[in-house]
This record gives structure tokens, C-alpha cells and sequence, in this order.
């Protein structure tokens, strides 16, 4: 913390992590495009995402025994920038009049 790191606890629970990752992946009702984008750069989680296997026991869940570090990151990052339902546009909307105030000197959230 007195170095300007700050950790910020995820949600652990995989099931509504799939879910998040699902989610992002759909389009927007407002934009019509996809709330979560890959760059090319981005090579172990596309190929992760696009071959994970279903897990044998929860038809939920991805298959832990498979090769899934990626694909965990992705959805432990998603897990700790919960947007809710709403898009952007929705949040931004509703928040358009009110006043921001600085929570943190050194993120400024």
C-alpha cells in the first residue's frame, strides 16, 4: 500500500466467473458489439478460451484438470471489476450529474 499497490479481492466463485466471462463476451443491447475484446497479443487466453473443456462433473464448469491459467486470470480479473448488468452507456448515464469525489490519492477511485 505505501507503494501505491493496492490488491483488490476477487470473487472466487467459478461458476459466475464463466458466467461474467459469457456475459462480456455478448453484445451490448446498446452498442451491438461484445463488452470484452481480445488483442492478437493476447495468444494463451484466445487459444485457452476457444478449446477449454467442459468439466465431466459440472456441465458449469470448465475442466480444472485442463490447462486453464489464462483463462483463471481472465475470469478472476473480470471477478474484481464487476460492472453489474448495466453497459456503459447505462452507467454513464445515470451518473452523468453527479460529482466525483477522490477516494484514493493515489488512484483517484
Amino acid at each position: 500500500m505505501r507503494e501505491g499497490v493496492r490488491w483488490t479481492p476477487s470473487d472466487r466463485n467459478r461458476i459466475q466467473g464463466k458466467m461474467e466471462i459469457h456475459r462480456r463476451l455478448a453484445n451490448d443491447p446498446y452498442t451491438e458489439e461484445p463488452r470484452l475484446r481480445f488483442f492478437s497479443s493476447c495468444q494463451n487466453i484466445v487459444k485457452q478460451i476457444a478449446g477449454i473443456p467442459l468439466s465431466k462433473t459440472n456441465s458449469e464448469d470448465v475442466d480444472t484438470k485442463a490447462e486453464d491459467h489464462a483463462y483463471d486470470a481472465l475470469r478472476y480479473g473480470m471477478m474484481t471489476r464487476m460492472s453489474g448488468y448495466a453497459s456503459i452507456h447505462q452507467q454513464l448515464h445515470s451518473i452523468k450529474n453527479q460529482v466525483h469525489q477522490i477516494q484514493d490519492e493515489v488512484f483517484g477511485y
